[in-house]
């Protein structure tokens, strides 16, 4: 039951709170089922409180002492409990999703079904917990400890277990798909049934790891990932979900019946190690890759580095290289293409920073130019009959005696539509594509689509011949425009 004279003094501030519990007999403090939605106390003692079903949502509660509390079904949803200590404390059903939980520390406490989706443990220990069939979906879980923890079922997908350590951890029937576990130590650890699919490991230490039923599924691993003395009686390639239940259901078994004998599954993994696995997350700069193998190639020439396949796995490239060194040269080499890329990567990025500054600055003189002939002709009749012409700039007698150069376009009414349409269609184009591709991506994308639309590029090639590019560029107002127009002349005159 809830203690309404407990609460009242808990809501007047941890300061306050603290001193009483110094002063009092706290055998027995019930705030179950209390509202603390949004309240601030910061280092806090709640220790052995009973907070069964307490709404602690959005509240702050740094650094505070929540030891052997009953937290069971208690909701923190959007809470800060960085720093904060629940070490023994039984915390069944407890939700935390989108809570900040930092360095805090949830050793040996009874955590099952618990729900972390979302949430920030940077740091988190969660050494010799209960954690069977918990949530850890998207949750990051950077440098966070889990060893001896009971994982079993627990549901970890996409989360970020970089360098954690789940030494000795059971993650039986754990659900690791598409979680980014680099560096993480999985020695002694128990992976029976888990799913592994799309994981990436690289670096990852399986030092004696039991592999046994689990789903290895284009997961990323490469030869600086530890499989020393791992076994498996068996394990599957393939993966699929139920549309009811929602649950994997593995297949392709390896071997395909009976098991494997002392060791090869172990000697399996590293012969899948002779390549060089170098994986590109959300998309890779085609320009910068090559120019990074062309520098590989250079530096490592007695090793004969060669591209054997290029894989797309969901939204991840896998490029495996071969070549001829061993695991810790071809170590060498995975890292000098990670650093080489990312080097040519931001290279480019600049090139095309600068060059979108530069037409940006090509487009303001533009019209800068505009508005000045724009203010000449109100001050003045021009001498010219305009009528019919397209005008690019004009000549005339400024009051002050200079000469302003100008260039008169006149064209058939038939080429003059066809420009018109050309223009129009490119302009466009290139407005609906801005909204949907950055910057660097729209000149690509446009030049796809036309050449993917036979009529349009005909209209398009047609107009530019004859001297109709220059109209098409006065015409159309985008910084792209030119890049554009430069590949679909190369494509229409491909000599």
């Amino acid at each position: 039951m809830l203690n309404q004279e407990q609460l009242s003094k808990l809501k007047a501030g941890a300061e306050e709170w603290n001193q009483w519990r110094l002063r009092t007999d706290d055998a027995h403090i019930s705030l179950q089922n209390a509202d603390l939605n949004g309240i601030h106390l910061e280092n806090v003692n709640l220790s052995n409180v009973d907070l069964r079903q307490a709404d602690f949502r959005g509240a702050n509660l740094e650094g505070a002492n929540l030891t052997e509390a009953n937290l069971n079904r208690a909701c923190f949803n959007g809470a800060n409990l960085s720093n904060a200590v629940l070490e023994q404390a039984p915390i069944h059903e407890a939700e935390f999703i989108g809570s900040r939980l930092d360095k805090a520390i949830f050793c040996n406490s009874y955590l099952v079904k618990a729900d972390f989706s979302n949430a920030s443990l940077r740091g988190a220990d969660f050494s010799q917990a209960s954690l069977q069939r918990s949530i850890f979906s998207n949750a990051d879980l950077h440098h966070s400890c889990f060893k001896e923890a009971d994982l079993i079922y627990s549901q970890m997908r996409s989360a970020s277990l970089v360098d954690a350590n789940l030494q000795g951890a059971n993650l039986q029937g754990a659900n690791l798909s598409e979680t980014d576990c680099d560096g993480a130590n999985f020695s002694w650890s128990i992976l029976k049934d888990a799913n592994l699919t799309r994981a990436t490991l690289l670096g990852a230490n399986f030092t004696e790891a039991n592999f046994t039923g689990a789903c290895l599924q284009d997961w990323h691993v490469n030869n600086s990932t530890n499989v020393e003395r791992t076994c498996a009686a068996y394990f599957y390639t393939e993966s699929s979900l139920d549309p009811e239940t929602g649950e994997a259901t593995y297949s392709e078994r390896r071997p395909y019946d009976g098991t494997f004998g002392p060791d090869e599954f172990s000697v399996l993994l590293q012969k899948s190690f002779d390549t060089v696995d170098l994986i590109f997350k959300d998309g890779i700069d085609w320009q910068a890759f090559f120019e990074t193998f062309q520098q590989l190639n250079m530096q490592y020439q007695e090793n004969k580095i060669s591209i054997q396949t290029i894989e797309c796995k969901g939204r991840n490239f896998v490029i495996k290289i071969k070549a001829d060194a061993d695991s810790e040269r071809k170590g060498a080499i995975a890292a000098s293409a990670k650093e080489i890329y990312i080097q040519n990567t931001k290279r480019l990025e600049a090139q095309i920073e600068n060059y979108e500054k530069l037409i940006e600055a090509e487009k303001q003189e533009k019209s800068a130019l505009m508005r000045f002939m724009e203010t000449m002709a109100e001050k003045q009749s021009s001498k010219y009959d305009l009528r019919g012409a397209n005008v690019g700039s004009l000549v005339d007698t400024a009051q002050s005696g200079s000469r302003v150069q100008a260039i008169l376009h006149n064209y058939a009414p038939e080429k003059r539509e066809s420009l018109a349409t050309a223009a129009n269609e490119i302009q466009e184009l290139l407005d609906q594509l801005s909204k949907s591709y950055p910057g660097t991506e729209v000149p690509m994308q446009a030049v796809a689509q036309i050449q993917a639309n036979p009529k349009m590029m005909e209209r398009i090639v047609g107009a530019l011949r004859g001297g109709g590019k220059a109209a098409i560029e006065e015409l159309v107002d985008h910084p792209a425009l030119s890049i554009v127009l430069a590949a679909i002349e190369g494509a229409s005159n491909p000599t």
